[in-house]
């Protein structure tokens, strides 16, 4: 019998390799993806167990989830590889961006939001094919700047119940080598979630 750290393992990667793929048809480019990983984390220090540690300003897709499963969801960027996709999406030729961040235009952002639609919009659909239950996907959030600030204003730990400050975190990253962009796909749930995925594999 697998353990639940395996499981949500294989979980993970399943539904990665679905967001990968609409990513990298998005973009036309190949995307490549590390083996998932699995750790149980509190929410309160969720920055630094997200691969987060050496990215001070970047980009976060968030979808916070509530239905069939409880738990959030990232798509993260560090600043440079926000406008290489940009810059990818406009085709055109890929530079080291010199502007500060905060200067990303509407167009910009409009790419952004669109690859953060569709990488969390094809994990969600993913899982729910794996627990064979429809997950009903939230809209995301686009939050630029400093990671450590963007987690503060996310995570209001002093509001979540106990039993839900310990979470199963799941992440994934990937590479678009063409353009030297990296990334992170990461999903927390809380225990009672994780349960919920268990039953349902089982019945199925």
């Amino acid at each position: 019998m697998k353990s639940t750290i395996d499981m949500l393992k294989e979980v993970g990667m399943s539904a990665a390799d679905k967001a990968g793929t609409a990513l990298s048809v998005f973009f036309d480019n190949k995307v490549i993806l590390k083996p998932s990983f699995v750790e149980v984390i509190s929410i309160q220090d969720i920055h630094n167990n997200l691969h987060l540690k050496s990215i001070n300003v970047g980009i976060l897709i968030f979808a916070r989830l509530v239905e069939v499963l409880q738990g959030e969801l990232f798509f993260s960027l560090d600043e440079k590889c926000a406008y290489r996709l940009i810059n990818l999406s406009k085709m055109a030729e890929i530079v080291e961006a010199e502007e500060k961040f905060g200067e990303i235009t509407e167009m910009g952002m409009s790419v952004l939001k669109e690859a953060g639609n569709i990488v969390i919009g094809s994990y969600l659909i993913a899982l729910g094919e794996i627990i064979k239950k429809a997950i009903p996907q939230p809209v995301p959030m686009l939050l630029g700047g400093p990671f450590e600030e963007i987690f503060s204003k996310l995570v209001y730990y002093p509001y979540i119940p106990v039993k839900h400050i310990q979470r199963y975190l799941i992440q994934t990253e990937f590479d678009i080598p063409k353009i030297a962009v990296t990334g992170t796909i990461s999903l927390s749930l809380h225990f009672d979630s994780v349960e919920d995925m268990k039953r349902h594999l089982q019945k199925n």
